[in-house]
């Protein structure tokens, strides 16, 4: 089933070059999913803990949950979520600048609906996106590190979680074969049958977190990936 799309109902300004950006955007998206299609298909995943677990705390949730991992696992968590049950599959959250475009219909072709903010409003990013959480317990995925500097947890995530009173799930992503790039910047590219293993952790309380403390629990879930 095809995502969709929704975009935050803050008041934005339209840049001049959007329309020019058009068709670079769609080359871009074709491109990517003609690229993690194979893997996306064939990929078998596992989840570490098993994740019939992991379902039954999120289905049991009264607040907001907040996946979070590295841009480095992005396209590998496209693969690694396909038969995770869809009524509790992580939104993924982007912005309507060109680079989160050039992805975000691709994704959506692969069954994930996404929630976009807009970068040119009034409204900081942040609110835009605790007002979206405090609307209803949503499920949502952020990679915490994206636009860099990276493998570092920025200041937004725990002041979101802690606004929207949100549980937070790290996790990463361990997969072979895989394609890991390491220049210009790490980041991970499926391949056709590829073995996928998921490493979780425990959610943990948003409305009382550190920056340390998401550093901490992400960083032990890529220790765990990197020894798996």
């Amino acid at each position: 089933m095809r995502g969709t799309i929704r975009y935050s109902a803050s008041p934005h300004d339209h840049r001049w070059y959007d329309r020019a950006t058009v068709p670079l955007v769609a080359v871009c998206n074709l491109a990517v999913a003609a690229w993690v299609f194979p893997g996306w298909r064939t990929a078998h995943t596992s989840w570490n803990p098993d994740l019939e677990s992991l379902a039954r705390v999120v289905r049991a949730r009264s607040k907001p949950i907040i996946f979070y991992t590295w841009n480095a696992y992005e396209l590998l968590s496209v693969c690694a979520f396909r038969d995770y049950p869809a009524d509790i599959r992580p939104m993924p959250i982007g912005h309507d600048g060109i680079l989160s475009r050039m992805l975000q219909h691709s994704t959506t072709w692969f069954g994930y609906s996404i929630w976009v903010y807009r970068r040119q409003s009034s409204i900081r990013a942040k609110d835009q996106l605790v007002d979206f959480l405090r609307s209803g317990p949503y499920v949502v995925g952020l990679f915490a590190d994206s636009g860099g500097p990276y493998g570092i947890i920025k200041p937004g995530l725990p002041e979101v979680a802690r606004e929207s009173e949100a549980m937070l799930v790290p996790f990463a992503v361990s997969a072979s074969p895989v394609v890991m790039l390491r220049w210009p910047r790490k980041y991970g590219f499926p391949l056709p049958f590829s073995s996928i293993e998921v490493f979780w952790g425990q959610p943990f309380d948003g409305s009382t977190v550190t920056v340390e403390d998401c550093q901490k629990a992400l960083d032990m879930q890529v220790k765990r990936a990197s020894e798996g």
